[in-house]
């Protein structure tokens, strides 16, 4: 996990097969402005060195705030605890950044139940694949007027058939049989692989805390986890590509009646946006401390609670407001 706090750009100019290039590098550093700058310039002369040893390297490098391509995490860096970093993210809420504790957001999607899905995905299937097939059988034989109806009848049924499917799935009995299900799955998934779990409520459907044993992020045994708890995908590419766990610490501002951050630039910021910034940020932050990202629920497994992972949950609960009563956001 690297999430500095210090961030530099360096530009060089040089000649490149007789041509003038221009190349321009990040630098961050933990330790001062002047380190990431000297990284900055050390990075960019090993760009230009490459491209002038014929290596195809891109000549510009963009403000990435996520990681990607081998950059590290850029945010505002709140505070530093115990192996623990807290930042804040592009939408203004702060987060948890951890190496070695597993963190996972399990959304619940409007769904029904297996057999519930089974049938309505054949149902739509079947009257798709039969009202298209008539509508060929009448084109084949000339009839371009019935076959028009049946292939707009096709059209029709499937968008019909969606649109049930979709309010029996957002039914409040849909919904609490769906959550139900999710939790078993979780509960199954602590059972089967010896792991305490702390599951906690958020907005959108659980969170889960490792509690009896720490992981790495790029493991294969994590990312197995991720997927047989049903984490998003996308979390889970972003926790093996940073080399650590995150978890949301604060509302997000449109839940809390805020727009988001008035700039959206990539950090740092300088000037008159990091002045806007931090008149939101007051405002976000008093009314943020009315609402909970997510309220603990039960212990799942068994195991011995490791102490490591007891300390990163006793940061997290109180930054999430996970053991109070207030309104999650």
């Amino acid at each position: 996990m690297e999430i500095p706090d210090y961030w530099a750009e360096a530009r060089l100019v040089g000649e490149v097969d007789g041509r003038r290039r221009v190349v321009r590098r990040q630098g961050w550093s933990e330790q001062s402005p002047l380190e990431a700058q000297a990284h900055a310039e050390a990075r960019a002369r090993l760009a230009l060195e490459a491209l002038q040893a014929g290596e195809q390297v891109p000549s510009l490098e963009g403000k990435r705030v996520y990681g990607e391509d081998g950059m590290p995490i850029r945010e505002q860096v709140l505070a530093r605890t115990a192996g623990m970093v807290v930042t804040r993210n592009q939408y203004g809420a702060q987060c948890l950044n951890v190496a070695d504790v597993l963190f996972a957001d399990v959304d619940l999607k409007p769904s029904l139940s297996p057999a519930g899905e089974f049938f309505w995905n054949s149902l739509q299937r079947l009257t798709a694949v039969g009202a298209l097939t008539i509508a060929l059988l009448q084109f084949g034989s000339r009839s371009w007027g019935q076959g028009c109806l049946w292939l707009f009848g096709t059209c029709a049924s499937v968008l019909v058939l969606s649109i049930i499917h979709g309010l029996l799935a957002r039914g409040s009995k849909a919904k609490a049989a769906h959550r139900r299900r999710t939790q078993m799955k979780i509960a199954m998934v602590a059972g089967a692989q010896g792991l305490r779990l702390a599951l906690y409520e958020s907005t959108k459907g659980f969170r889960v805390l490792a509690l009896n044993r720490t992981l790495d992020p790029v493991a294969e045994e994590t990312q197995k986890l991720f997927r047989a708890m049903g984490t998003d995908t996308a979390y889970a590419q972003l926790c093996a590509l940073q080399r650590c766990f995150r978890a949301r610490l604060t509302a997000k501002p449109w839940r809390i009646d805020l727009q988001r951050p008035p700039s959206r630039a990539v950090w740092p910021l300088t000037g008159e946006r990091l002045e806007e910034l931090k008149d939101w940020v007051a405002g976000y932050e008093e009314r943020a401390a009315s609402y909970a990202a997510c309220r603990h629920l039960q212990d799942l497994g068994e195991g011995e609670v490791d102490p490591r992972c007891a300390q990163v949950q006793g940061v997290h609960d109180e930054l999430c407001r996970a053991r109070t009563d207030l309104p999650l956001a």
